[in-house]
Parts: structure tokens; C-alpha cells; sequence
């Protein structure tokens, strides 16, 4: 099913911050398969519209008066409903002890402020389809398997091209299908990095070629994979983003 032909994700934004809910409500608005069901601007108005509209995607904001967003996760854990509503967890700070408590208190995932509507939308998706795929590991957990793995390929974790490629990667596993093109990808990641994509495609360019020199049992793993191996030296980035896409998926991530 394509995203013009699936049912509209209905969403609710959570956030203290007026200017930024109607630059979100615009952005959800613009996708043919998002809506804006409402907004609330504090954790208490939040509780009662979840019960009142049982959104599908709830992007909250942390740093609220009232009720702040931990509030919000901890209260919808102890009072589920029928309706499986999922949590994207948005706030300008990402330290790591944040991060692991809003996943402990229920949240799906945590995405930090500001990011474009490309990055947000398939977040958005993802999220929600997890209500079908019966996923039991949330998205902070699947980044950092996805970073693990592209340090086992022998890719540095010095480098920019390290980080890129683990972006690159989530972008192609959100979307099982119709996901963007790579040089959408690039310009995306460039965008959030404050770069130009075609330095983002020559950092994993780059960081594709230590791999290839480092060859790790991991990378050997990886690349049995395709039958081109004799070519490996000319693998261009997205033929070996797809291949280790593909290795990851084979893991059941």
C-alpha cells in the first residue's frame, strides 16, 4: 500500500511553544497521509485530548507547564486504551540520560529540535506502523544495534562518514518501500548537519573505502551477500548501503 492510498496517521502536537505548533501543523499538513487532529500547549490539555480523540502519533514536547511530557508517558502507560497510540518524543536537548528516560516511561522515539519535514514525516510513519508490525524494540534501541553494526564493518567511528552512513541507513529502513532516492537521502542529512549533500556523499564514500581496506569478518559477512563481489572495489555508496540494509534486515530489526 502506497502513502497516497493508506488512511490519513492522525497526530497530535504537544508543545508549550505556539510559533513552533503551527510550523509542525503546517509540515504534518503538507504529507497526503498526515493530519493534524489537534494541539495542546500544556500536559494536562494533552491527557484529556489523547482520551477525547485517541490520536494515532502523539509528538510531544518535554519541557512543558503543568504536566511535562514524562508526566504525560507515565499516566497513558498505566491508563492504556484500546487504541494503540504511539509517542514521538520531541525536545531541544538530546542528552543521553534523557533519552533513556523518556524510552523507559513509554515514549517510541525521540527526535531533537529542529528537523526538517522529510526526517520528521517518516519518523511520523514509523512510529506508527509498529502498532502493525508488533515491534517490540523501540527506534532509539534500532539506532543503536544500526551504529553498532556499521562499526562491526570496520567503518571509523572518528570519521563523519560513520554518522552519515548510520542516517543514510535509518532513512532506507523506515521505508520498506518508496523510500527516497540516495541523493534525497544525502540532501536531507546534509540539511540537519548544516553540509551540502555532496559532501555527505564523499564522506561515505570515503568511510565505504577504510571499510573495504579494513575487511572485517563482519563486511566479509555482508557483502557474501551480493553476487558482485569480484566488483567490491567499485561498490558505489548506494549499491553497499542497500546490501548492509538488506544484512540488517535479515537480522529481523
Amino acid at each position: 500500500m502506497t502513502q497516497t492510498d493508506s488512511p490519513q496517521i492522525r497526530v497530535l502536537i504537544v508543545d508549550d511553544d505556539l510559533d513552533f505548533c503551527i510550523v509542525e501543523k503546517a509540515q504534518i499538513e503538507s504529507q497526503p497521509d498526515l493530519i493534524c487532529c489537534g494541539i495542546a500547549n500544556d500536559g494536562k490539555e494533552a491527557l484529556y485530548l489523547i482520551e477525547k480523540i485517541k490520536p494515532d502519533v502523539v509528538l510531544l514536547d518535554l519541557f512543558m507547564p503543568i504536566l511535562d511530557g514524562l508526566s504525560v508517558l507515565e499516566h497513558a502507560r498505566e491508563n492504556k486504551t484500546n487504541h494503540p497510540t504511539r509517542f514521538l518524543v520531541t525536545t531541544a536537548s538530546g542528552q543521553e540520560h534523557i533519552v533513556r528516560e523518556t524510552m523507559h516511561c513509554g515514549a517510541d522515539y525521540f527526535l531533537e529540535k529542529p528537523c526538517d519535514i522529510g526526517v520528521l514525516a517518516r519518523r511520523i510513519r514509523f512510529v506508527y506502523h509498529l502498532n502493525d508490525k508488533g515491534s517490540v524494540m523501540n527506534l532509539w534501541m534500532i539506532e543503536s544495534f544500526i551504529a553498532e553494526q556499521v562499526r562491526f564493518l570496520g567503518v571509523p567511528t572518528n570519521v563523519l562518514g560513520y554518522k552519515y552512513i548510520q542516517e543514510a541507513l535509518c532513512a532506507l529502513l523506515e521505508q520498506e518501500e518508496n523510500y527516497p532516492t540516495f541523493k534525497q537521502i544525502y540532501r536531507e542529512i546534509a540539511a540537519r548537519h548544516k553540509s551540502d549533500w555532496s559532501c555527505v556523499e564523499n564522506a561515505i564514500s570515503s568511510a565505504i573505502k577504510t571499510a573495504m581496506g579494513n575487511n572485517t569478518p563482519a563486511l566479509q559477512a555482508t557483502l557474501a551477500l551480493s553476487p558482485i563481489l569480484a566488483e567490491k572495489n567499485a561498490l558505489s555508496n548506494g549499491r553497499f548501503l542497500s546490501i548492509v540494509a538488506q544484512s540488517i534486515r535479515l537480522k529481523k530489526i
